[in-house]
């Protein structure tokens, strides 16, 4: 279990800050992680999008390589996917409610990752 203090959030069409949360690292006897999340983003405008998402996590050489120095990883070096669902109130982002995101992931040091996430139309 990790706590989420902050993060960035910097789309096209959505900008502003993680607010709380929580991640929860499914460990498996196959290659693979799990993760469970659940966060907020609040927007530059003041609104709120609830954030939750799953997917895997390879357990790559690399990526424990990049764990273990204290450094990251590159978007290719392991299989790194989330299936985020977002859902807001706020009728700037209602949208969100209808779109299915999927994303890829990678860490940046150790205790930090950085997500590109994509709208499927």
């Amino acid at each position: 279990y990790w706590e989420i203090a902050n993060g960035d959030v910097d789309g096209l069409r959505i900008k502003g800050v993680l607010v709380g949360g929580s991640d929860w690292m499914i460990d498996t006897t196959d290659r693979f992680w799990r993760p469970h999340v659940r966060t907020q983003i609040k927007t530059t405008d003041d609104a709120y999008i609830g954030m939750y998402y799953d997917g895997l996590v390879e357990k790559s050489e690399a990526f424990l390589k990049a764990i273990e120095s204290n450094s990251g990883t590159q978007w290719d070096d392991h299989y790194f996917r989330i299936r985020p669902i977002l859902e807001s109130g706020h009728p700037k982002y209602k949208w969100v409610n209808t779109l299915l995101f999927v994303g890829e992931g990678r860490v940046v040091v150790p205790g930090t990752v950085e997500y590109r996430v994509y709208g499927v139309t």
